[in-house]
């Protein structure tokens, strides 16, 4: 496989990672499918929630695989900042101000907007900016801006790996404490997915038929799955009383989201190891699901509200709710899929465009004049 400074496949497992948190909190606003086991059973399939983890190892691994196989300076944080200013941000808000204007829809006057720009009442200033704590019109922006913050470490943690990979991997234990008293817990995500980038040709080539674990591949995949589904799993039978979960959060001082990052490392690393998935995942409308999952994640928050609603004007709740659930998963992942569409070309990518020139500028300015 010729290495390029993107991964294609990677971005599909991106892409089902966003359609996952997309279905997960349909079943979960859908009427009373959430609180039953088959909805639990769902959520596990669909697993949304966790789905995070993937997002946060996957963005430690891509933004920090480029740097590792060529060995490329990144010394240059200014443009780094940029980069990924202008790749996450303005999309963001466009979306923010869509959903503020769905919101305050009957509200809506010049007299309204002048008040939300001076006096800031519902506090979109502090969630435009990804403030922590403040995400009162879309929900999933907390995810944000752990992203954008923890983004800004990846320098310093390709450095550190460069130093001495096998002493940074020791150090992870440290994040896990680190990361949940003093910084979002997905510090440690990060760490694994800069790890898994170091070590991404050694794990893309070696042959785990020959280590001597093998032989017990179908037991880790179980345990792998039990992992990442911890969360779901807990909520269909309380595992051990509830007391496991006790143990972890409150007398480890852990967070379940450290287990599924670990689940997720695993995963990542059997993708990147095994080319017949690599092969499903690039077909091509997983591919083209990869390059709008950003978007996907960005417009779905109200669309399974809205899907439900249809459904109800329709009278199709009262019927099957199998079969209603089954024709709004399809509308929601339509409309999902048109809008993430027009977001993608409209506006993401002509902004990544953009930061891209003003980089592109800021280097040419930095060379020598020619005489």
């Amino acid at each position: 496989m010729t290495e390029t400074n993107r991964i294609a496949y990677l971005d599909s497992v991106r892409g089902l990672a966003a359609y996952a948190v997309v279905i997960y909190h349909y079943i979960y606003s859908f009427p009373q499918l959430g609180q039953t086991v088959l909805g639990k059973s769902l959520g596990i399939i669909f697993n949304g929630s966790d789905a995070v983890s993937i997002f946060f190892v996957l963005s430690g691994l891509v933004l920090s695989y480029k740097y590792f196989r060529k060995n490329e300076s990144i010394t240059n944080m200014p443009n780094y900042i940029i980069a990924r200013l202008f790749r996450l941000y303005p999309a963001f808000l466009v979306v923010l101000v869509i959903y503020f204007v769905e919101k305050h829809w009957g509200e809506l006057s010049w007299g309204f907007f002048l008040l939300n720009l001076t006096k800031n009442p519902f506090y979109f200033w502090e969630e435009a900016l990804m403030v922590r704590d403040n995400h009162h019109l879309y929900l999933p922006g907390w995810t944000l801006g752990n992203e954008l913050a923890l983004s800004m470490l990846i320098p310093y943690l390709i450095i550190l790996v460069r130093f001495d990979a096998k002493m940074f991997s020791y150090l992870l234990p440290i994040t896990l404490v680190v990361g949940r008293l003093y910084l979002p817990v997905f510090l440690f995500h990060f760490c694994l997915g800069v790890l898994i980038a170091y070590y991404f040709t050694e794990i893309r080539n070696y042959d785990f038929s020959k280590h001597r674990y093998y032989k017990y591949r179908y037991w880790i995949y179980f345990l792998v799955f039990i992992l990442f589904s911890f969360r779901h799993l807990d909520r269909i039978y309380r595992i051990g009383g509830g007391s496991l979960h006790y143990f972890i959060e409150e007398i480890l001082y852990g967070d379940i989201f450290f287990i599924t990052g670990i689940a997720s490392a695993f995963i990542l690393v059997y993708i990147i190891n095994q080319v017949w998935i690599q092969k499903y995942l690039s077909i091509k409308p997983l591919l083209f699901l990869g390059k709008i999952s950003y978007s996907v994640y960005l417009v779905h928050w109200t669309f399974p509200n809205h899907t439900i609603k249809l459904l109800e004007v329709l009278n199709l709740t009262q019927q099957s709710e199998v079969l209603s659930f089954l024709i709004g998963m399809i509308f929601l992942t339509f409309i999902t899929l048109i809008s993430a569409t027009f977001l993608y070309y409209f506006v993401e990518l002509p902004f990544i465009r953009i930061g891209k020139k003003i980089i592109t500028k800021r280097e040419a300015s930095a060379l020598p004049e020619n005489k």
